[in-house]
């Protein structure tokens, strides 16, 4: 008797052990995320997107096994304030990063001022939740000064040049100053690498980022969350020999007849597309390393770009111009595998302010504060219906150290409107219908802030920005805690086109304003966007 209990002791405790050993190994492993931002690439250059030309084997072959989004827009056109709103989830006006110049302000006694920067970014959250969290990047606007390695463990830029190293810089920097010839042809020549025009950044950056996932595989089961930033799309297009095989080719020098405006910007546009090409195959590079480790089954993959180009669809070459939607539009493509419903493609205008709580929602990690955007990944799987959702952009314009005009876009559905402030006494502002004019090359719908469609539209910019400031000044300030800007960044940024504030004493007219309602600059309208209610 004493034996058989013994039996029934030793079965029960052993079911016992192998239901907790069996719950243990059917307990979902979490979900890894792998953010691809590729400067500069406007959706519409993309085959998957409607392009002609082939520019994007691999990129397509994602949309496949994934879901693309045909509407997304970015919340400006140029990197610094994109990157935040994607990597914070945050419109710019609550973010509070509209310019560079923020971050190299200082008072009538040369006391820095700290750049405004508010909020969270997603690898806080998730480096707190146990996630390995690593990014790898190749552009000045992305460092860490500007604020982007919190909650990072590795957060490294790749591709340096000789002008941005931080020590090999300096010392440069000095050589020049003293007009030392003979020191400055001995660094030239010691580190060649370090000015080769034709050196490109991407290859080391997925080196960067195929090293790091192999070091995951060998630390054990936390899963990661991994950034990565390619950069060879943005001028000066260079595509290397075998991509540069779109638009046509230079005219033969030889010949008398000169090359035409025209042909010069075809030529502009088959490069950009070269680019276009040499950049997808490094993501395919990436994918298949995801692929051969075999973590693509349970990673989120989410490939998106931070703002387009301009090619003179509305008289600008470039980008940092304008909010039309060649410089806004942008890919947002998701895949995880058993997720999504392979090749859907959701018409529903989307942002780059949703990335962020995409990636939350499928970590299963709680955001660290309020985030306006939407799960997409509700919206890719049909959980979430279409919504009248509004999202913004911003863009300061600056001629030296004036603003010369800022842009508010209010994206809508199809319906995209575009408000222009310049030094007058009115703003004036065009509709667009995408389902209609989906690049915005025809004849739009013009109003001003006199007649009754104006006035409705200066209402909705009220209310969003009364919104934005609700949410800026419930978020924590990150301003205080960052670096100053040294001697060779400053220098960059100047080559860039940056002139910064050049009198401590430059008037300010609200520091408490949003973006979206003038900023530090105030309106260079006579007619303010805002007024004193919140």
């Amino acid at each position: 008797m004493e034996r058989r209990r013994a039996i029934e002791r030793t079965g029960a405790l052993l079911a016992l052990l192998v239901g907790l050993v069996g719950a243990a190994c059917s307990r979902e492993p979490r979900v890894n995320v792998l953010l691809i931002s590729i400067d500069t690439l406007r959706a519409d250059h993309l085959h998957c997107y409607g392009y002609e030309p082939e520019t994007s084997p691999r990129i397509d072959a994602l949309a496949k096994e994934g879901v693309l989004f045909e509407n997304a827009v970015s919340s400006t056109s140029w990197t610094l304030p994109a990157h935040l709103t994607m990597l914070s989830g945050l419109p710019i006006s609550a973010h509070s990063v509209c310019e560079e110049r923020l971050y190299d302000r200082h008072d009538a006694h040369d006391v820095r001022i700290p750049p405004p920067l508010r909020g969270n970014l997603v690898s806080e959250p998730l480096s707190a939740a146990g996630y390995r969290t690593a990014g790898f990047y190749s552009w000045k606007y992305l460092d860490d000064s500007f604020g982007f390695d919190a909650g990072f463990d590795v957060w490294e830029r790749r591709g340096l040049d000789l002008f941005s190293h931080p020590t090999l810089g300096l010392e440069f920097g000095r050589l020049r100053k003293a007009k030392d010839v003979e020191g400055m042809k001995a660094m030239l020549a010691a580190y060649p690498e370090l000015v080769d025009p034709k050196r490109r950044t991407s290859p080391e950056v997925v080196d960067s980022a195929i090293e790091w996932l192999d070091g995951t595989r060998s630390g054990g089961d936390a899963p990661f969350f991994l950034f990565v930033h390619l950069f060879d799309v943005h001028a000066p297009y260079k595509p290397p020999e075998g991509f540069d095989r779109f638009g046509p080719k230079p005219s033969d020098p030889a010949s008398d007849e000169p090359v035409v405006p025209r042909e010069h910007l075809r030529r502009q546009i088959g490069l950009y597309d070269g680019g276009i090409a040499y950049v997808d195959s490094q993501v395919g590079r990436l994918l298949d390393h995801l692929d051969q480790l075999g973590l693509a089954e349970n990673t989120l993959v989410i490939l998106t770009a931070d703002h387009g180009e301009e090619f003179m669809e509305h008289g600008a070459l470039g980008h940092r111009q304008q909010l039309y939607r060649e410089s806004i539009g942008v890919p947002l493509i998701l895949r995880q595998k058993g997720e999504f419903t392979a090749g859907r493609r959701v018409a529903e205008t989307v942002g780059l302010v949703d990335i962020v709580p995409t990636i939350l929602a499928a970590t299963k990690v709680e955001p660290l504060h309020a985030l306006p955007g939407a799960d997409l990944g509700a919206i890719a799987r049909g959980e979430a219906g279409p919504k009248e959702r509004v999202y913004t952009s911003e863009l300061f314009v600056f001629a030296g150290n004036e603003v010369a005009y800022r842009q508010v876009a209010l994206a809508r559905g199809s319906e995209h409107t575009l408000v222009t402030f310049c030094a007058d006494d009115f703003w004036r502002g065009e509709t667009y219908d995408w389902k209609i004019d989906a690049h915005e090359l025809a004849a739009p719908r013009t109003f001003d802030s006199r007649g009754e469609y104006g006035r409705g539209v200066r209402a909705q910019l009220l209310r969003t920005a009364r919104a934005y400031r609700r949410l800026r000044d419930g978020l924590p300030q990150r301003g205080q805690g960052l670096r100053e800007l040294d001697e060779v960044e400053l220098k960059q940024l100047k080559a860039l086109g940056y002139t910064g504030l050049s009198e401590a004493e430059t008037p300010t007219i609200d520091s408490d304003r949003t973006c979206m309602e003038g900023c530090l600059w105030g309106p260079p309208t006579a007619e303010p966007l805002s007024d004193d209610g919140r």
